[in-house]
């Protein structure tokens, strides 16, 4: 780690007066101050921890906890969402059979610790060890475990923040999953090392969402990360007009990732509550790489790339990258299989316009169909203008050894013949449509993305 990252950190750590309150519990209504934290992570890193450690857990303060025992300690979370299937548990577990299991905990009585003994923890860690363990949760193959120190952490968090001026004036909600990496570095390293508070909301779900605005609201919460459903749901379910006054006259700052963000749904939302949603662009190996900062970013961009983060596209507009936070590697594939001249190969197609990033689809889900690449992506954003359509997903089916053109929608059932003749004038005739499949919703994964390897396998003629 950059020896002027981390004096950075600890001269952060200085100005912090440990005895405010960092931690907000909506959950159970009690809120926990930077040495109640540390006095028990210490404890935890001392009597619970081994150098190893598998942790299935749900989103909760202990789970938080854990995070900072492990940083104490120079230990390795491997985190796993209890939500997952059984057998990719069990096949996850298999790549770590020699580290501590960790389901749920208790802490008996401990000590406070002092602001020297604080500051001696931190100046103890380990910033380029292996930290933190994350598994992807791909549409397609098992999923593949990614190794960041905390040096990462730190470092991408601090340039992500700079961008959008996080400081101790962020009041940060938390309904990511916390064993995801949305979850650990966008929800709980930024607004600590940026030296904002966390208020910690029940993990995000349909059955919650009732309550979400007047959890805001009583926590006075000013600073948001959120998926696209998310946005869309918090939304819908806001039938008055307290949301919009109490966005008044208060710095509120939106951030979305993990999954592409329709530009009606945007401009939807920023209409509605006159507030700004700053689209993102990061991945579990490179953590943040840009992230629009001003109402003035286009609308379709995904903003502009961090301090420090070089990109390149290849020939066929894949985006690489290069970033000083890097992942350290994968536990169970060969990085080099990844890399292209010390680059990451993103998997992502991109452009690039004013210095602003574009994502147009995935390298991977290119259809070829008569010899053509197509990408899904250009028929998806014409059938997204539609204004009776919800959500749409366009993929391809293999039928008679031949790709095929599906496109899964919810909403209104839409005029098929009509809409295959403007992709025909629009795109071309290899560009058509071939299947129409109207769903009452589409299947998501855990971190909000289209589940498109469901999609096909559940596809019937």
């Amino acid at each position: 780690m950059e020896e002027s990252i981390l004096n950075k950190i600890i001269s952060e750590l200085h100005n912090i007066d440990f005895s405010d309150a960092f931690i907000y519990d909506s959950i159970e209504n009690k809120e926990y101050s930077y040495f109640e934290l540390f006095s028990r992570a210490y404890y935890v890193g001392s009597n619970i921890l081994d150098d190893s450690n598998v942790v299935v857990m749900d989103n909760s303060f202990d789970l938080l906890i854990l995070y900072f025992a492990a940083m104490f300690r120079n230990s390795t979370i491997i985190a796993i969402d209890p939500d997952k299937n059984q057998r990719e548990i069990d096949l996850i577990k298999s790549y770590h059979k020699d580290s501590n299991i960790i389901n749920e905990y208790t802490i008996t009585k401990y000590d406070f610790i002092t602001r020297e003994q604080i500051l001696h923890l931190f100046n103890g860690i380990d910033y380029d060890k292996d930290f933190l363990i994350t598994y992807t949760s791909g549409s397609t193959g098992n999923p593949k475990g990614v190794v960041h120190s905390i040096g990462n952490l730190y470092h991408s968090a601090l340039n992500f923040g700079k961008k959008l001026n996080y400081g101790r004036e962020n009041k940060m909600c938390h309904v990511m999953p916390m064993t995801y990496m949305a979850g650990i570095l966008n929800s709980i390293i930024l607004p600590f090392i940026t030296g904002g508070k966390i208020v910690l909301f029940p993990r995000f779900s349909v059955k919650n969402v009732a309550q979400f605005w007047n959890r805001v609201i009583s926590y006075e919460v000013n600073t948001f990360w959120l998926s696209p459903t998310m946005l869309h749901l918090i939304m819908k379910i806001d039938r008055g007009q307290k949301v919009t006054e109490y966005f008044k006259d208060r710095r509120i700052t939106i951030s979305v990732g993990t999954a592409p963000l329709p530009i009606a749904l945007k401009k939807e939302f920023e209409e509605r509550y006159n507030v700004t949603v700053y689209q993102s662009y990061g991945l579990s190996e490179t953590l943040f790489l840009t992230t629009a900062n001003n109402s003035l970013s286009d609308f379709e961009s995904v903003g502009k790339k961090l301090d420090d983060v070089e990109v390149l596209l290849s020939e066929d507009c894949e985006l690489l990258v290069q970033v000083p936070w890097m992942f350290k590697g994968y536990v169970n594939d060969d990085i080099s299989n990844y890399l292209y001249n010390g680059y990451y190969k993103t998997g992502d197609l991109c452009a690039c316009k004013n210095n602003e990033l574009f994502i147009t689809g995935r390298k991977k889900e290119l259809i070829i169909k008569g010899g053509i690449n197509i990408n899904p992506k250009d028929i998806q954003n014409i059938i997204e203008q539609i204004p009776d359509v919800n959500e749409v997903c366009v993929g391809s089916v293999v039928l008679m050894n031949e790709e095929r053109i599906v496109c899964w929608y919810s909403g209104e059932e839409l005029a098929e013949t009509e809409i295959n003749t403007i992709i025909y004038e629009q795109l071309g005739k290899n560009y058509r449509i071939d299947y129409f499949r109207r769903v009452s919703s589409l299947p998501k994964n855990l971190n909000g993305k289209i589940d498109k390897l469901k999609l096909v396998e559940e596809f019937e003629i």
